[in-house]
């Protein structure tokens, strides 16, 4: 059964610019898949930019806000690097054209990528400082585009570039002072590099995007020194060029979408599928256009343990959609309307993501959790754990071995990783109650 959710249930704290296309009421959601809880959709912000384009995912900060960037059509340095509160309150940080990545490191800062940060012409990655103050890390030299990049355990900043006919694909190691090693140049018959995320064994994991030719995009797994082995080439029918990156579940499978191929005889194209660290692939949906078609974004897993992404058109309204599918490659339409821009789950539980012109809020009533900063660490190292309402934490526990820490704010503690621990859960407990993360924290040698 779908419910039709009413326009007056969609809360606008700013003015909606386009109402009469783009925020109808058309939330299509399948109580018989999410459960009987209430899902609320909540239009946080309407950009004032014309024609706001959304080109880095939101990230939640230390400071418990969510950081993103759009670039306004037109102008070369019209676009902008934000943070946004839960309550929907935005706060202009700098200017950047074409930020494509933001990523929070161990060292307090936000780290991202962009195309031009005045007055740094060419590619570049910068930081944010807890103030705010953007600074360059390091620029590339040459037209590439940096398609990746993430903190990896041992402290350091990974990452991919993507050039044009002459520069090679490569993946990159970056000191967070600013020294980088290339440690892989890609076969160029793999095509374009388009995703990295570290596994739970410790090496890397990656998608290309093909050329229609000669492959139609590749899953690719490589080590922290540069081995590389080619997982899976796509060959159409069970999907073609892969957008988007991978996520790594919490049964140990990664997860991802293709923009194209597949097996619908509709006309329109896109799969999700899984495929296990040894390779074995599993192709799970083929969409249709009735739901939604040409998923670029990569999927996150939620915390009730299924996933969540979007796709860029069809669709109920012919405006993309937002699904939920499980593990096992059930799924259904969320919302009807999607836009392609990925999405991000919160600590307090709810999803945000881009609509458009404007971020929104959906609410699955999942309960709030902690999150950490990095994902796997030594004992005896400082960890951040990111949360909400934190304040007045009584214990922190490393998969139940209790852990010396500190509280820094509402939104975050510092913890060290303690003698004695192992992979598993942090708990921590706060006055309204236990917290447990999101994923396993993994402990490394």
């Amino acid at each position: 059964m779908n419910l039709i959710v009413p326009l007056q249930r969609v809360t606008r704290k700013f003015v909606d610019l386009r109402p009469h296309r783009y925020y109808r009421a058309v939330l299509l959601v399948c109580l018989a898949a999410l459960g009987a809880q209430a899902q609320i959709y909540t239009n946080l912000y309407t950009f004032s930019l014309h024609r706001a384009d959304p080109t880095a995912p939101l990230v939640q900060g230390f400071d418990g806000e969510m950081y993103g960037a759009v670039t306004e059509s037109g102008g070369f340095y019209s676009g902008m690097v934000f943070k946004i509160t839960t309550a929907g309150l935005l706060t202009t940080i700098g200017k950047a054209y074409r930020v494509a990545l933001l990523v929070p490191a161990s060292d307090g800062n936000i780290y991202g990528v962009t195309s031009a940060l005045t007055p740094f012409l060419l590619p570049s990655i910068f930081k944010i400082s807890p103030s705010g103050a953007l600074t360059r890390v390091y620029t590339f030299n040459g037209d590439v585009a940096v398609t990746a990049l993430l903190e990896g355990e041992d402290g350091n900043l990974y990452g991919t570039t993507s050039g044009d006919e002459t520069t090679s694909n490569t993946f990159f190691r970056l000191t967070l002072s600013g020294e980088s090693t290339i440690l892989y140049t890609f076969d160029a018959a793999d095509g374009s590099v388009e995703g990295l995320i570290q596994g739970a064994d410790g090496n890397f994991y990656g998608t290309t995007y093909g050329n229609n030719i000669s492959n139609y995009g590749t899953v690719f797994k490589i080590s922290a020194t540069g081995g590389f082995t080619r997982l899976h080439s796509f060959d159409y029918t069970d999907g073609a060029n892969p957008f988007s990156g991978l996520v790594q579940a919490s049964n140990g499978d990664f997860y991802g979408t293709t923009y194209s191929g597949g097996a619908s005889t509709t006309g329109y194209s896109g799969t999700i599928y899984k495929i296990s660290p040894a390779g074995d692939f599993t192709l799970l949906h083929s969409f249709d256009g009735t739901d939604g078609a040409y998923p670029a974004r990569p999927l996150i897993q939620a915390t009730n343990g299924n996933l969540y992404g979007s796709t860029s058109t069809a669709g109920p309204d012919n405006l993309g959609t937002m699904f939920q599918i499980t593990p096992a490659g059930v799924l259904t339409t969320v919302v009807g309307f999607g836009s392609g821009y990925p999405l991000v789950q919160d600590t307090n539980g709810n999803l945000y993501g881009y609509a458009l012109d404007g971020i929104f809020s959906l609410s699955f009533d999942l309960g709030p959790f902690v999150t950490t900063v990095p994902v796997a660490s030594s004992v005896g190292s400082t960890v951040d754990i990111l949360g909400t309402n934190l304040s007045g934490a009584s214990q922190v526990s490393f998969n139940g071995v209790p852990a010396a820490f500190t509280v820094v704010s509402p939104a975050e503690i510092t913890a060290t990783v303690p003698a004695g621990a192992t992979t598993g859960k942090i708990n921590v407990t706060t006055p309204a109650g236990p917290l447990s993360s999101n994923v396993v924290f993994r402990v490394v040698n």
